[in-house]
């Protein structure tokens, strides 16, 4: 529910009235830890591709470059 105007509203009143659902403990902690594995792969995927970066740049220097 919205008034009519340029820009769309909800009035505080409506908003309190709003039931915001929320997952059960478990479920958020489940998530949670699947955010950190996640973060944790992520930072050695970048690692692991700084790594062969740095590997390419270096072969190709050497190859191509000196």
């Amino acid at each position: 529910e919205t008034k009519q105007s340029t820009l769309k509203q909800l009035p505080l009143g409506r908003l309190k009235e709003l039931e915001v659902p929320v997952p059960p403990m478990e479920r958020q902690e489940q998530f949670a830890a699947f955010v950190e594995q996640t973060d944790k792969s992520k930072s050695v995927c970048e690692e692991k591709i700084k790594k062969y970066t740095e590997l390419y740049d270096k072969l190709m220097n050497d190859y191509f470059g000196g």
